[in-house]
């Protein structure tokens, strides 16, 4: 074999080694190139939002036959700057959140956070049931209307400049944990402290109602637990250290706090049959962040601000 054949032979065998090896080499490369992870970018929005809270019960039948149909009037009107919450408090219901004293104790108390929050948001009928509350106005009591709801809605929420806005998303990890990013900024040179409160809701469960036309009824929007935590661990309504004190036009802070559901004990569950109890189910749950304005009024220790309502997703 001459010079010229020996060389015209490599050339054909690099020729199709290319052909098949190049590419694999160019299908490696692709694969270990991986496009950057995009974090969702909090923007607070410069919104005022109502927060309306209903205070019922599942024993008593004030709180009507769905429920309550008034609260779940509102609930269908689905107004994106609304947003409402279900307070179980009273010893009359099957819905309140519960506390354990120790991870052994089977005895359910009312959790310490509900308690706390409901001292921010009662009227002066503070044993009346039902009751509603909307940012830092009484409504009324079983006698109110959805036209009372709106009424105030448009009173001292369509239109009105926020002193502070909120951004949040909630996002489902494994093992039942939520992560909760959050975001508030001050829209104007503010004095005071501004604390935090994360509620966790079930957004739909089906239980006892009495009263009701069918005593087997949907309850919305209730509150299950309190994202935020005291130094030893314990779920309370309101952050323990300020968000935000004396902050500055335009000043911002961001924060994430997560939050694990723990399922109630088979024990306990076959203790109390009749309690409504939190299955947790990442499409059936939301979280309310809310800014409030410390005071130092011992019976309303908290002026609510403002608050945004998220799905998690």
């Amino acid at each position: 074999m001459n010079m010229k054949s020996t060389i015209f032979l490599f050339k054909n065998i690099f020729y199709i080694i290319g052909i098949f090896i190049l590419p694999f080499v160019f299908t490696a490369c692709e694969d270990t190139v991986k496009p950057p992870v995009t974090e969702t970018v909090l923007v607070v929005e410069n919104v005022q939002r109502g927060l309306l809270v209903y205070n019922g019960s599942t024993n008593t039948t004030a709180s009507g036959s769905l429920a309550n149909p008034v609260f779940d009037q509102i609930i269908g009107q689905k107004t994106s700057n609304l947003i409402a919450a279900n307070l179980q408090l009273k010893t009359l219901s099957y819905l309140i959140p519960l506390y354990f004293k120790s991870a052994t104790n089977d005895t359910p108390f009312i959790a310490p956070f509900i308690t706390e929050f409901f001292h921010s948001v009662s009227g002066p009928d503070t044993t009346a049931v039902p009751t509603f509350w909307m940012n830092n106005t009484y409504i009324g009591n079983a006698s109110t209307t959805a036209a009372d709801i709106n009424f105030q809605y448009n009173k001292s929420i369509t239109g009105a400049t926020p002193l502070v806005g909120v951004a949040a998303t909630a996002k489902a990890l494994a093992n039942n944990n939520i992560e909760i990013k959050l975001k508030a900024k001050a829209f104007d040179n503010l004095s005071g402290d501004y604390h935090l409160s994360v509620l966790i809701l079930e957004k739909a469960v089906d239980g006892y109602q009495a009263g009701a036309t069918s005593s087997y009824v949907t309850h919305k929007q209730v509150i299950r637990a309190s994202a935020v935590q005291n130094a030893i661990g314990i779920p309370i309504a309101f952050s323990s250290n300020a968000l935000l004190s004396n902050p500055a036009k335009n000043s911002e802070i961001e924060k994430t706090i997560n939050f694990q559901f723990e399922a109630t004990r088979q024990t306990v569950r076959d203790n109390y049959p009749s309690l409504i109890y939190w299955d947790y189910l990442q499409e059936n749950t939301s979280v309310i962040v809310s800014v409030w304005k410390k005071t130092t009024n011992p019976n309303k220790p908290f002026e609510f601000v403002n608050a945004i309502g998220v799905d998690v997703k």
